[in-house]
């Protein structure tokens, strides 16, 4: 088959008629391929625009004019070709008829003009050189010349039947020139993507062997992927940032025509480095290759990250040292809005800044004297976008007054805008002026250095002290001019000395924060557990010089020993327990059990120490999701008490009651939990026992009960029906006779039937709700429409019911009896209660069980609130007796939804 657009020209040319001169076929076909090659090419150059647009925009421009040219270039090929064909005599390629004795017979007006030819590096004129090569030639076959300094390709091929070949030349120097600028043009792209830093793809569904993956990938993944029967799994088990199955996941479910970005770190499986990258992603369909293909550009961010990591970080230090410095700092946005103070803001005002909405609410705290000079000075600094330097009272908390000195400068984003200030507040009541004055031009670093908790130090390279914070007088008790200009060695103990100059601390680092612990000596000789953050601070005019933040962490340390010591003591009471106690991480990884818990377990802990508790020990998923939610509450320190089922290491079950705690670190940090476990299986079977006996004792009684309860009701309704029934039915006749007489008024008598016959319908009602005569005459299900029809006669309510006799089919007559009166109940309710003008009833029936589902549209009420009377534990008794289940669903103004479920091999006639 041809390509698609040589076919639609053979077809103009030709009709429906075939080609049958097999090197023009073979021409054809050589056309076709190279065309489909140039559009593969032209895909190429499309993921190239796609990996890198503004990068390759000027190389991209060049291929598309390139790709354009060659594709009309190949168009006039092919349409000439397809004219030699119908035309050789206006054929614009060369056509000649050659005897077999090397003559020409036949020349088209283009070989006319071919004169000399060079075929093997030698020079020939056109009669010669076909004379010197007719005894070479086969059947069919093609070779290429040299004519004018261009290159020819003829094919040829000999007539059957006839003593001469044709020959069918075409010129294909420009062809060739294209070819190979097209290869070059491939190779520069190549080059192109393998001189980036980045990583690019082009991975096919189907076509592997046309899969492009640039050089970078094995130094940032660890792995081969040409060797990868799936890339993409593999990339993913690199991922250490989130779930590597959630992010292949997303990859297989890309679309056609879909893009995705990525952010997430890698682990290098060679050289176990980590890389942090972004990648983007897209889905396209080859209709050409009629594959799918995922291409993609990952780049690496590691920098990047790192510096927003940083950032971060360093954001959450400037806080946390803000908070623990004594003066009041601010920081607001581009808005003037303030977005953060620190803790020492809180405490002089009552509140954060932050929940004041502008700078007039500030304004009110000023003292009236100076805020409008205040006011002004921030305007004018504002509006300027200058550095704020203002002095006047401010009341605290308490309603007093402060002389505050303020100072903020303005911050701007790289590009330039405005970003907001940065502001302190400085509380100079006591201070003279002379020290104002003097307060303003201090550094700000150095004024926070000065009411730092920590111990400040400074030195030179050697270790010479050069700055003293005043903190360390109140922590060490040197007075600060004894200290200076000795070695920082020197107030050191010898014993931590010896370990820090194991590796030359003071120079074995760069200009990255260290930190170290060991203890100083103070005045009295005693040592302290101090926290030094150590960092280098390189000075073009003073040299290098070492910066110390010295923390006070002696009561932390003593913590830790004593914490130490307390675990110790806590394993010894654990050992000696009758009561089995576990320990594990937050991983829920055994670390350790007592002798108690082996024996409840029959592990030893060498067997368990470092594996999972839960697959040891739980045996299905409802044991697992109580542990998980217990996990869960352990992470927010939360005790627990709780029942689960355990699996020893033979197997069996135990019912075993587990008090668990969280174990907190030193720095309040969740890192495990213990538990103590209590065996209570046997204690457990002893109950199910008595709770068996007792509701086999309940069943009992309330058997004989509702018998009971039935005979009396049968009694009184028998005595109801055939006596007061009958003597009020005589009555309303006697009325009836009595109002026909003349002398007696006959509106009396009506009005005294009516009244009677009113009595004879409550009393039949009374006696039908007493005892249901329509189950024995009727059969259940007729009886039970029956029931709903009495009803509709007197109340404006609508009844569906939904009874097949299936559904209610061999239900033996006790069961009917007790399922009538549960339904029977339900429509008094409905009556007295819902206001309801609907009511749907539905029996439904499946191979164990029998569902009844009442609903009415009423008023309904909550379940939580109202008390429950005699009505519905009644139903519910019923439904009990029956090892049945109730579920009442009520909301107010959303009606009433009650939903029995019987088993059928309770209900159901034994025969």
């Amino acid at each position: 088959m041809y390509h698609s657009h040589l076919e639609r020209q053979i077809k103009k040319h030709l009709g429906n008629g075939s080609i049958v001169d097999e090197k023009l076929k073979q021409l054809l076909l050589s056309v076709s391929r190279s065309y489909e090659a140039y559009e593969r090419d032209r895909e190429l150059n499309e993921h190239a625009f796609f990996i890198n647009e503004q990068e390759y925009q000027e190389v991209n421009t060049k291929l598309k004019k390139l790709n354009a040219n060659l594709e009309q270039i190949v168009n006039d090929r092919t349409r000439d070709l397809e004219e030699v064909a119908q035309f050789p005599i206006e054929n614009p390629n060369p056509i000649l008829r050659i005897s077999e004795s090397g003559e020409i017979l036949f020349k088209n007006p283009t070989a006319l003009e071919l004169k000399e030819i060079l075929w093997e590096n030698k020079k020939y004129t056109i009669s010669s050189f076909f004379a010197n090569i007719v005894d070479k030639l086969k059947f069919s076959g093609s070779f290429d010349l040299t004519i004018k300094n261009e290159i020819y390709i003829f094919s040829y091929k000999k007539i059957k039947g006839k003593n001469y070949y044709n020959f069918y030349g075409a010129n294909v120097t420009e062809k060739l020139r294209l070819q190979k600028q097209a290869e070059e043009n491939a190779i520069r792209l190549s080059d192109f993507l393998e001189s980036t830093t980045d990583v690019y793809y082009i991975i096919y569904n189907s076509n592997q062997n046309k899969n492009l993956i640039t050089s970078q990938w094995k130094k940032i993944f660890g792995f081969d992927a040409t060797k990868s029967n799936d890339i993409f799994s593999d990339k993913s088990k690199c991922i250490i940032s989130e779930n590597p199955k959630s992010h292949y996941s997303q990859i297989k479910k890309l679309k056609v025509g879909e893009e995705k970005s990525f952010l997430y770190q890698v682990l290098n499986s060679t050289t176990g480095q980590k890389f942090w990258l972004s990648e983007t992603i897209n889905k396209k369909y080859d209709k050409e290759l009629k594959d799918n293909v995922i291409r993609g550009r990952i780049t690496d961010i590691t920098r990047e990250q790192v510096k927003v990591m940083e950032l971060a970080e360093s954001e959450d230090r400037f806080r946390n040292f803000m908070d623990l410095t004594p003066v009041m700092v601010w920081v607001s946005n581009e808005k003037n809005i303030v977005t953060y103070s620190n803790r020492a803001s809180k405490e002089f005002l009552g509140y954060e800044l932050e929940k004041l909405k502008d700078y007039k609410q500030y304004a009110t705290l000023v003292h009236p004297d100076d805020r409008k000079i205040a006011i002004s000075q921030w305007h004018k600094s504002i509006k300027n976008k200058k550095e704020i330097i203002s002095e006047y009272r401010l009341k605290d908390k308490k309603g007093l007054y402060h002389n505050i000195l303020e100072k903020a400068i303005p911050r701007f984003f790289k590009d330039g805008s405005f970003a907001g200030y940065i502001g302190a507040y400085f509380d100079v009541t006591k201070e003279k002026v002379a020290q104002q004055h003097l307060a303003i031009e201090n550094n700000k670093l150095e004024l926070l250095t000065e009411h730092s908790p920590d111990i400040i130090l400074l030195t030179d390279e050697n270790g010479i002290l050069e700055f003293v914070s005043p903190t360390a007088q109140r922590i060490l008790g040197y007075e600060i001019k004894s200290m200076l200009h000795k070695r920082i060695n020197s107030f050191i103990c010898k014993e931590c000395l010896d370990r820090l100059n194991a590796f030359s601390w003071l120079n074995n680092f760069s200009s990255k924060e260290k930190k170290f612990e060991y203890r100083m000596r103070k005045k009295d000789g005693s040592l302290i557990w101090i926290e030094s953050s150590v960092v280098k601070i390189r000075n073009g005019k003073s040299g290098t010089k070492i910066l110390m933040h010295n923390r006070d962490i002696d009561s932390i340390k003593k913590a830790e020993f004593n914490l130490i010591e307390n675990e110790q003591k806590f394993r010894g009471i654990f050992e000696n327990m009758n009561l089995g106690v576990m320990e594990v991480d937050l991983q829920d990884k055994v670390q350790w059990v007592n002798k108690s818990f082996e024996l409840l377990s029959g592990y030893k802990l060498n067997q368990i120490k470092g594996k999972n508790a839960f697959g040891l020990f739980l045996n299905n998923t409802t044991e697992r999701k109580i542990m998980n939610d217990v996990a869960s509450q352990r992470k927010n320190k939360v005790d627990s008490i709780y029942e689960i089922k355990m699996k020893n290491k033979s197997g069996d079950l135990m019912d075993v009651v587990i008090s668990g705690s969280p174990i907190v670190d030193i720095d309040g940090n969740v890192k495990g939990s213990v538990g103590i476990h209590w065996d209570v299986t046997q204690i457990r079977k002893m109950e199910k026992m008595i709770e068996e006996e007792k509701s086999m004792r309940q069943k009992e009684v309330m058997q004989a009960t509702l018998n009971a309860e039935e005979q009396q009701r049968q009694l009184l309704g028998n005595e109801l029906h055939d006596g007061v029934g009958h003597i009020l039915t005589y009555t309303s006749l006697f009325l009836q006779l009595a109002s026909s007489s003349e002398n007696i008024s006959s509106e009396l008598f009506k009005k005294a039937q009516l009244k009677v016959e009113e009595a004879l319908n409550e009393v039949r009602r009374i006696s039908r709700n007493l005892i249901p005569p329509a189950l024995l005459d009727l059969g259940f299900r007729d009886a039970i429409i029956e029931l709903f029809n009495q009803y509709a006669q007197f109340e404006k309510i609508i009844f569906n019911i939904d009874c097949s006799s299936n559904a209610v089919k061999g239900i033996e007559f006790n069961a009917q009896r007790n399922i009538y009166r549960i339904v029977q109940e339900l429509i008094n309710n409905t009556v007295k209660h819902s206001k309801a003008n609907q009511v749907n009833v539905v029996f439904r029936r499946t191979t164990t069980r029998l569902f009844i589902e009442y609903f009415d549209n009423g008023i309904g009420f909550d379940i939580k609130k109202v008390k429950r009377g005699i009505g519905l534990k009644s139903i519910e008794n019923r439904a009990y007796f029956y090892g049945g289940k109730t579920d009442i669903k009520s909301s107010k103004n959303k009606g009433t939804h009650y939903i029995f479920e019987l088993p059928l091999n309770n209900i159901l006639n034994k025969n």
